[in-house]
């Protein structure tokens, strides 16, 4: 939320300076969620089978 937030004000002072029609529509901003979220997962599964593969005995 703190980042939307942020990035609607840098939207909208870009739009100011360059005067430039940019704009955030809702469809971008579900791709952006949408791609973030992918990332993560795959980070998270990532890690996680790396957790399972290791030896506890190494581990510690």
């Amino acid at each position: 939320v703190p980042a939307l937030a942020a990035a609607l004000g840098i939207y909208s002072v870009v739009r100011a300076q360059t005067l430039l029609p940019v704009n955030l529509t809702a469809l971008e901003l579900g791709g952006v969620f949408a791609v973030t979220l992918a990332m993560a997962v795959i980070s998270a599964l990532l890690s996680v089978g790396r957790l399972r593969r290791a030896d506890p005995a190494e581990v510690f």
